[in-house]
């Protein structure tokens, strides 16, 4: 049962980051195409 609770929490861990680096890259693209369409 330890284990299965370990486990989950590890995943879970896992997904935020993944969305959190995810949702960092994205907001740099975003940033990076809304300044060259200005500058454009």
């Amino acid at each position: 049962m330890k284990k299965t609770n370990e486990e989950n929490s590890l995943r879970g861990t896992l997904f935020s980051t993944v969305v959190f680096v995810g949702g960092t890259i994205i907001l740099f693209i975003i940033v990076l195409l809304v300044l060259y369409m200005d500058r454009v």
